[in-house]
């Protein structure tokens, strides 16, 4: 397909599945505009209590159905994300919904907010420092590592960079014939 035949609609058409992603957070962004004056989910009463409104549920509903979607996408693309990151999906999920259930069994604890940063922490740590970026047996950086160097350095940086790639396919063999081992 040209780039030419490439209309808002068709864009429309073939990102619709992406767009829908965000229509919660519309709704939710209305909700909280809409909760100001009408107090429908949350409100601070005169003496400083934390109340809930009649539609207090849909607070947790939001989370849920946002967790859903990123569990089933990790499940979908599973095959694109490396095991340790699937990994770290899956304990961000866990903890945030273990946080929000005890929330919801005893609404006196506010425990989400700290678990949903301690959430953000493990995901941030891990994309920071990619253990899966390091081989195991030599302890330089792996293939992924150098590929993602070069993409981030490349479209960001306008100078000359000169790469050096050595691959040794059979450095078992190598390590076991030469005594390195």
């Amino acid at each position: 397909m040209s780039l030419l035949s490439y209309t808002p609609y068709t864009l429309l058409k073939e990102n619709i599945r992406y767009y829908a992603y965000f229509a919660p957070a519309l709704i939710f962004v209305a909700l909280i505009i809409v909760n100001i004056p009408t107090k429908i989910l949350f409100f601070i009463d005169a003496e400083g209590n934390y109340l809930h409104g009649p539609y207090f549920v849909l607070l947790y509903a939001m989370a849920a159905v946002y967790l859903a979607l990123t569990g089933g996408l990790t499940i979908e693309y599973k095959n694109k994300i490396n095991k340790i990151d699937r990994r770290t999906i899956y304990i961000f999920i866990g903890i945030v919904v273990s946080s929000i259930i005890i929330q919801m069994l005893i609404p006196s604890v506010l425990l989400t907010g700290v678990a949903i940063s301690i959430s953000v922490y493990l995901v941030m740590d891990r994309m920071s420092n990619p253990p899966d970026m390091i081989d195991k047996k030599t302890g330089l950086y792996n293939y992924d590592a150098y590929e993602q160097y070069v993409i981030k350095n490349t479209f960001t940086k306008r100078n000359n960079k000169y790469y050096i790639v050595i691959k040794c396919e059979s450095l078992d063999f190598l390590d076991t014939k030469d005594g390195f081992n």
